[in-house]
């Protein structure tokens, strides 16, 4: 086994317990991961409004086409940690191990922002009033969600 100086040590290290808390963190973790959850949360909210057929029809689209891109987004980033994992365990380089922090981070920015298009894209097929609605309805939903646990006695 190859051995580091003290600082590199330090260095390479600090780098693997950063991306790999960033990737644990940010991770879509099957059904019930946090990207799921807003998802399921978007379903619930809309399914509270009175939505014509036509925009039901067209929200159902627009939900499907973000699905398959947020599944093709979770797939790079789940390739991304494992090139990371890989590369941890055969004691990479420092600069390989600083480039698969950085393709994970873009992975992640990537699902992010797909996720906030396909949102967009729903709420801009609702109107005003719906919107409100749907806000309404998403903040209470996050209000509960981070709630603090009741304390124990």
């Amino acid at each position: 086994m190859k051995r580091f100086s003290g600082s590199r040590t330090l260095v390479v290290l600090g780098l693997a317990v950063a991306a790999a808390a960033a990737a644990d963190q940010n991770a879509p973790a099957g059904p019930h991961g946090r990207m799921a959850y807003g998802h399921h949360q978007m379903e619930k909210c809309l399914s509270t409004l009175d939505l014509s057929p036509s925009q039901k029809a067209s929200i159902d689209e627009s939900l499907a086409a973000g699905k398959a891109t947020l599944r093709i987004d979770g797939e790079a980033m789940k390739v991304a940690h494992q090139k990371m994992e890989a590369d941890l365990a055969s004691g990479a380089d420092k600069s390989v191990l600083g480039q698969n922090a950085i393709d994970q981070d873009a992975a992640r920015a990537k699902m992010k922002d797909d996720a906030q298009a396909m949102r967009e894209q729903v709420l801009g097929q609702l109107s005003a009033e719906q919107v409100d609605q749907f806000n309404s309805c998403t903040a209470a939903s996050k209000a509960r969600f981070h709630q603090a646990p009741p304390a124990s006695k």
